[in-house]
């Protein structure tokens, strides 16, 4: 029997934990990966529920957060504390998903440490450094770092292709979302029994202020058309997008706001 290898997840945000699960317990089926996970800790207040749901438990934590820092402290931190882990492990392969402050710190550490990088999700692209801010910056970052990129559709191969990234280094596997939301359903957190309904995120950080509003009022519109629908909205934890959408959307009977 060949050596256990082992891939370290390196993941601290809600929508890490949630796209990386089905991959991790794909690898736990296995008899020749073992799969550990580092939570980073940037949604160190959010993430255990994800984390139960998903049926995972870290294997080591890092003390990331601090009281008013911003998103370079951050990274600074998790840089900072990343080696122990790596020596404590001495993983084969560092695994990150996504376009998170977190994958890319994981990332930049990995390298510096010369552990090689699977990077999920890759090969996402607007081309607008300013949208998604700074979610663009971070994940062309990411794909200058990583050995293996995992693209969830052939249009993020093809953007991978154009700038340069060895053909055979990329693999389209499809997008571990899908697998989550088939997942949910079968084990869906709202009554089945109840109304049709939409479900609507509304929280990135470009569409604050002016659009924000203009995406709530035509939601508004729209469900009060369709009152047969019930409209539900998790209310993201940051306030600059949660006030808005309470106070704009708070009072019609078919639009439910719910906690994250």
């Amino acid at each position: 029997m060949g050596k256990l290898r082992k891939a370290l997840f390196c993941c601290g945000s809600r929508p890490e934990f949630i796209k990386t699960s089905p991959i991790y317990h794909k690898l736990k089926d296995t008899t020749k990966i073992r799969p550990l996970l580092c939570d980073t800790g940037q949604h160190k207040d959010l993430s255990s529920a994800h984390l139960d749901y998903c049926r995972i438990t870290p294997d080591a934590r890092l003390d990331v957060m601090r009281k008013g820092q911003n998103l370079d402290q951050l990274m600074t931190q998790i840089c900072k504390q990343l080696p122990d882990i790596f020596d404590r492990f001495h993983p084969d392969i560092i695994i990150i998903q996504g376009d998170t402050a977190s994958a890319l710190a994981s990332a930049i550490t990995a390298q510096k440490h010369n552990f090689p990088i699977g990077h999920i999700e890759a090969g996402l692209r607007t081309y607008d450094r300013n949208s998604p801010f700074p979610e663009e910056i971070y994940r062309q970052n990411i794909s200058r770092l990583a050995q293996w990129h995992f693209c969830p559709t052939e249009k993020a191969r093809r953007n991978l292709l154009r700038e340069e990234v060895c053909p055979t280094k990329i693999f389209v596997t499809g997008n571990t979302s899908v697998d989550m939301v088939i997942k949910a359903y079968r084990k869906p957190a709202i009554d089945r029994d109840r109304r049709p309904y939409f479900l609507i995120t509304l929280h990135r950080r470009e569409s604050q202020g002016a659009p924000l509003v203009n995406i709530i009022n035509s939601l508004l519109i729209f469900a009060r058309r369709q009152p047969e629908f019930d409209f539900v909205i998790p209310l993201h934890p940051n306030p600059a997008t949660s006030d808005m959408i309470r106070s704009l959307l708070g009072t019609d009977k078919n639009i439910r706001l719910i906690p994250p």
